[in-house]
């Protein structure tokens, strides 16, 4: 799928749903006059959160500048990533915490990911499904070697059992790039919240 097209039907997708977990960090968005002045060390610590932990991929966008727009940014970002190698590709994978349930969850997500899962409705979960919910992903995780990776805006909680049970049955390299094509959905949902 062309990068315009992906960006094109996500923001579609969630044209509907950018409220409820909208300025993660409470600050306005960024905008882009401004974020072509900021220096190399500011630009990494502002976007950096974008990844979870992949300052690489900031940093290297950087010397990119000066973007033309929200397009060309998110472009410039895939396109690193797209020509990084396989190994690199599954570690920005693995910087997504496990989807879980808020009594299961881990006590040190990142704000993004605390919201994206929050707003799915994983922090009403009966005992049964979060129960359900870490099978799921324990059997996901011995298939594949890392935790099911899902775009949750939009998605409520059977909606991701769903494509969580869907997902499984791919064979492991098809599996990997729908994981890939998933986080390059979140880099944009974080990005339509973060830039304008």
């Amino acid at each position: 799928m062309k990068l315009r097209q992906l960006f094109v039907g996500v923001f579609l997708c969630l044209s509907f749903s950018m409220g409820a977990n909208a300025n993660v960090s409470n600050k306005a968005p960024y905008r882009f006059q401004d974020i072509n002045k900021m220096s190399e060390t500011d630009y990494v610590t502002t976007f950096t959160p974008l990844f979870n932990n992949a300052p690489w991929v900031v940093k290297e966008s950087s010397q990119k500048r000066p973007f033309t727009g929200f397009v060309n940014m998110y472009e410039t970002m895939v396109i690193i990533i797209k020509n990084s190698d396989h190994d690199t590709q599954l570690s920005l994978i693995k910087t997504h915490p496990r989807l879980a349930c808020k009594s299961l969850r881990a006590k040190n997500i990142a704000a993004h990911s605390l919201s994206e899962q929050s707003g799915s409705g994983l922090n009403v979960c009966t005992e049964e499904e979060a129960q359900r919910l870490q099978m799921l992903n324990d059997k996901y995780h011995e298939k594949f070697g890392y935790d099911f990776l899902l775009a949750i805006k939009g998605y409520d909680k059977q909606a991701i059992f769903v494509e969580l049970e869907d997902r499984f049955n791919n064979d492991p390299n098809t599996e990997f790039n729908v994981a890939m094509q998933q986080f390059y959905k979140i880099l944009l949902m974080r990005m339509l919240d973060s830039v304008k």
